[in-house]
């Protein structure tokens, strides 16, 4: 380009008059001189000077000009060298473009068709993942640039990788990735968290790569979740709304109907269900057996994404989803719900949305009873009653009391069917509780068996409820209680065993109050102690006497009940256990007891050490009482007892001489 515009350059008179003076030395400016003063078209000078010096100028210049010879005038040795140059030059590349077609091609594209096609390079830098040059990030996610190097000569040590962003360029070196193959090397570089859109070049021996584009853009997220669960129809399967939380419980054998809606319009999306205890399938390469994932899809959507558009491009008339809808179930298992959204530009969103599915298995009944007033010796002809509570989660469908006797070896036959069952009615099917209190406990009769004396029975309560489930309706049965049959006269001694065994605790318990109360007073007297100290003596003495007043009054009661319990409960011993003792006690622990807790408790005011010794005589004087009544009842019952051995040592005796009797008789038979 140079060359040709030198050649057409214009050259005027005064440069070529300069040119010759410079080879002529001899011609003394002259030439110069006459041109630069010649006359104009006029004929009249252009400057004011002599003529006379202009004509003899003018007359030296033209004498000398048959003295210029044009070799002077070229160099011809430099000229000679330039030629020979540009003809080797020609020719060389002549040569090139005949022997090498692929850059005659490109020579001729880019100087001929100005396309900016690349000159061919040893090396060749391939960048993955930028389609059409422009590649789109999720905001916040790091970008990985891998790009592979081809060279047909030796590979580049290094590729460097620069990005412009708002703060400039920014040059990073490229770290490789596994070993150089034949002629191949893969180069990577991490972007962390691209905040902004980048123009990026690499470049990498004589490779190089332009005017990458990578655009950072908001990544599909959640925007809402709806749950909505219909239980199983022995619950009530009514579909009803269920809040979106990480840790979602429902009953087992429920469906969920799960709607997830996306913050853009989305190319794909899923919905999958995964154990909560073990992962997904993993093939030898570390991919995911498409199969096995394929198992726990809930729902699902795939349509290609639009690509990267131009503006005067046309949206499509069907405008993309963005959200979709699944049904699980029935859940049986816990499970892990995972949702990931793609939008119509290819962005994942970073993480998956998880949360967890619990199934909440039905429980069985809750059976927590037990046979009231009752010992594990009873009379043939008593009734058991069952006190307690019985509880299901979502209903109880039945509730059994049996009581059985035990069968030994021998009378298995004889007794297989006596198994008697009472059934207890339930208020409605949603009743979920059932209390049995004294006053509605269920009752079971031994003498229905019938039970003997001596006979081993058993007692089992259980309960079932409404489980429709495959598994079935669940039942919970307590641990058997086992009874003795006995007759009346066993269990009442043993009543009156535990009568005197109360009496005594109570009698202890007289005479241990007695000695602490004497002792306060002993210390009132010599007022060694302040009030305070007496007081909380007082106050510890009182504590323990009404807790155990409480206790024995209780166990007679309880005496008294399983006596009503075993029908041997007569007027005379209600009269003696109830009026004579329970309500005494009961009269004493509301009374004079609960006073004195009362004074000694007191916040408000104090009270006289002298005045509270007179509050527990008092107690100890009703308590003397209701003790005195018991040593009466207890040698009433002796005397009663002393009978009882005399009527059992009478029988004896009239069964032993009947023995004897016959025993001779048989003798005198035997003689004749």
């Amino acid at each position: 380009n140079k060359l040709f515009l030198r050649l057409r350059t214009p050259l005027h008179d005064e440069q070529l008059a300069l040119l010759i003076e410079r080879t002529h030395p001899e011609l003394q400016d002259s030439l110069s001189t006459a041109i630069e003063l010649r006359l104009d078209n006029t004929g009249v000078p252009a400057r004011e000077i002599d003529p006379t010096l202009l004509d003899r100028t003018t007359s030296i210049a033209a004498a000398s000009i048959r003295k210029i010879t044009m070799g002077r005038l070229f160099r011809r040795t430099q000229l000679l060298r330039k030629a020979g140059l540009s003809g080797f030059s020609t020719g060389t590349m002549i040569a090139a473009f005949i022997v090498l077609p692929t850059v005659r091609e490109t020579w001729t594209e880019r100087m001929l068709l100005f396309r900016d096609t690349p000159w061919p390079r040893q090396v060749t830098l391939i960048v993955a993942n930028f389609p059409n040059g422009v590649r789109r990030v999720a905001r916040g996610a790091d970008a990985e640039i891998l790009v592979t190097a081809q060279s047909t000569g030796k590979l580049p040590k290094f590729v460097e990788l620069q990005y412009l962003g708002a703060n400039g360029w920014t040059a990073h070196r490229m770290g490789t990735r596994g070993s150089a193959e034949e002629r191949s090397q893969v180069f990577t570089h991490t972007i962390k968290s691209p905040k902004e859109d980048l123009t990026i070049n690499i470049r990498g021996g004589d490779g190089r790569i332009r005017d990458l584009r990578l655009e950072v853009v908001e990544p599909p997220s959640l925007k809402q979740l709806a749950l909505m669960i219909t239980p199983p129809s022995y619950i009530g399967g009514e579909p009803r709304p269920l809040a979106a939380t990480r840790l979602v419980e429902v009953p087992t054998g429920s469906t969920l109907s799960i709607t997830a809606e996306a913050s853009k319009p989305l190319s794909k999306a899923m919905i999958r269900s995964l154990p909560a205890k073990q992962q997904m399938n993993k093939t030898a390469a570390g991919t995911t057996n498409s199969a096995a994932e394929q198992d726990f899809i809930v729902a699902q959507i795939k349509a290609p994404p639009l690509g990267i558009t131009s503006k005067n491009q046309q949206k499509p008339q069907n405008e993309p989803p963005d959200s979709l809808t699944g049904i699980l179930g029935p859940i049986l298992k816990d499970s892990i719900l995972e949702i990931q959204f793609t939008d119509t530009t290819g962005i994942t969103s970073q993480k998956p949305i998880r949360f967890q599915i619990i199934s909440r298995p039905d429980q069985p009944p809750k059976v927590e009873v037990t046979p009231d007033s009752i010992s594990s010796f009873i009379t043939a002809s008593s009734g058991i009653p069952i006190t307690g509570k019985i509880e299901d989660d979502y209903g109880i469908a039945e509730a059994v009391v049996s009581l059985r006797r035990i069968a030994t070896t021998d009378q298995a036959e004889a007794i297989a069917n006596t198994t008697q069952t009472v059934t207890m009615s339930l208020p409605t099917q949603s009743s979920t509780a059932l209390n049995l209190t004294k006053e509605s406990s269920a009752r079971i009769n031994a003498d229905s068996l019938p039970a003997k004396v001596g006979d081993e029975l058993e007692l089992v309560v259980s309960a079932k409820d409404y489980c429709g489930l495959a598994s079935g309706p669940q039942t919970t049965a307590t641990d058997p209680w086992r009874l003795r049959v006995v007759s009346p006269e066993v269990l009442l001694a043993m009543l009156e065993a535990r009568e005197i065994i109360l009496r005594r605790r109570f009698e202890s318990l007289i005479a241990d109050f007695q000695q602490k109360r004497d002792r306060v007073a002993s210390d009132a007297d010599s007022e060694k102690n302040d009030n305070k100290v007496i007081t909380s003596r007082i106050a510890e003495a009182t504590s323990k006497a009404n807790g155990e007043t409480t206790e024995i009054a209780g166990s007679f009661r309880g005496i008294s009940n399983e006596l009503f319990n075993n029908r041997l409960l007569t007027p005379q011993l209600e009269a003696r256990l109830l009026s004579q003792i329970v309500t005494p006690l009961e009269t004493i622990i509301e009374g004079p007891l609960e006073q004195l807790r009362l004074a000694v408790y007191s916040s408000e005011k104090t009270v006289n050490a002298k005045q509270l010794i007179r509050m527990a005589d008092a107690c100890l004087d009703q308590m003397r009482a209701v003790l005195d009544k018991m040593i009466e009842l207890e040698t009433y019952n002796e005397v009663i007892d002393s009978l009882r051995n005399l009527i059992e040592q009478q029988q004896s005796i009239r069964g032993e001489t009947s023995k004897q009797q016959k025993q001779r008789a048989r003798d005198v038979l035997k003689g004749l």
